[in-house]
């Protein structure tokens, strides 16, 4: 009697937590033009993987972080969340750059390790008439990529890792947060890797085919594709690219020197948005080294 009560209790508990996990899919999926709703969907996301929010004030931008950190005095894995709304059009300034889905955020809860930490982009999950550099939409658009954006996120990086004593970082970087990974990785020493999901590696000859913003204000990955060249990277591809993607990555490896530090993987049953928190868990477990070297 007591195993059979035990096993069901069991089973509603698999249910609930299944449920929990879910909700913030269903909610993002419907959820109106609001930064504060937005934010509660990504609480709701992060808490039961124990992952804590935090501000981290820097010189130009207020950034929002949740973090777990289990084992402080170990590496780091550090996720940058994406573009937010700029789904939403070719030439067409996004509205709010706070994610209706933030895609980084569903990849970090499902990574295992002890040590995790995801960063929004500036103007994310902030209130956007406060003033300061978040008046404008130039941050999330032409200046996504800004100087003062890479140095933001790089200083946000110093100070998560100050104040867990944090060795070597490993970053993860989600559509235009693997640019971002990027970028930030040629100004460090202590980064051991570097993965990207959905990454456009080079914006200005994406806006050349196909039409995008152009990106006036931002720095360009494939311009430290050599900086980069000797840290493993793995960049993992959308099988429904409607962006040329996996074009673009060719054109970074060749930047790089044909590097042996370079993977591509193309995922099967993916697009720019779809499909990447479900094998999430196996693409960390693809091979990150660095083969000549």
């Amino acid at each position: 009697m007591f195993n059979r009560l035990n096993n069901i209790f069991s089973k509603r508990m698999a249910g609930f937590v299944a449920i929990f996990l879910i909700l913030p899919l269903i909610l993002s999926a419907c959820l109106p033009n609001s930064s504060p709703m937005r934010e509660t969907a990504a609480r709701r996301l992060a808490m039961p993987v124990f992952m804590l929010p935090r501000d981290i004030k820097t010189q130009d931008f207020t950034l929002r972080a949740f973090e777990r950190a289990s084992n402080q005095g170990s590496d780091v894995t550090i996720y940058i969340e994406g573009e937010g709304d700029d789904w939403s059009a070719h030439r067409t300034e996004a509205q709010n750059p706070t994610p209706r889905d933030p895609i980084a955020l569903h990849l970090a809860a499902r990574d295992q390790s002890a040590n995790v930490v995801y960063l929004a982009r500036p103007c994310q999950y902030i209130t956007l008439d406060a003033g300061g550099s978040c008046h404008t939409s130039k941050y999330w658009n032409e200046g996504r990529y800004a100087p003062e954006v890479v140095a933001s996120i790089n200083e946000a990086i110093d100070n998560i890792k100050s104040r867990y004593s944090f060795k070597d970082i490993n970053l993860v970087g989600y559509e235009g947060g693997g640019a971002i990974a990027v970028l930030v990785a040629a100004r460090r020493y202590d980064v051991a890797s570097i993965r990207t999901v959905a990454t456009a590696l080079d914006h200005k000859k994406r806006t050349e085919l196909y039409n995008r913003i152009e990106l006036t204000d931002s720095l360009n990955p494939i311009d430290v594709a050599q900086e980069v060249a000797r840290i493993p990277q793995h960049h993992f591809l959308p099988k429904w690219d409607r962006f040329g993607t996996d074009e673009l990555y060719k054109d970074f490896y060749h930047a790089s020197g044909d590097s042996g530090c370079l993977r591509a993987s193309v995922i099967k049953d993916t697009d720019v948005d779809e499909g990447w928190a479900k094998r999430w868990p196996s693409l960390l477990a693809e091979p990150l080294d660095c083969l000549n070297l």
